[in-house]
């Protein structure tokens, strides 16, 4: 962001907390979508394994 609107320390925190998990969410999201379009069980078993990665970043992000 290139305007702060209220311009105390929780405003830098509430940023970075959501630049954070939009990030980490956009992770599940892709996963997601690869194991939706995958062509065969293969690929679709890297893609859960790459799913479920992100859904534990996501986790400990959120646990912090």
């Amino acid at each position: 962001m290139l305007t702060r609107f209220i311009c105390f320390e929780e405003e830098d925190w509430f940023v970075r907390l959501h630049v954070t998990l939009a990030a980490e969410a956009g992770g599940v999201v892709a996963a997601a979508r690869r194991c939706v379009s995958a062509n065969d069980t293969n690929e679709q078993v890297r893609a859960l394994q790459s799913l479920e990665a992100s859904i534990e970043t996501l986790v400990k992000v959120l646990n912090i």
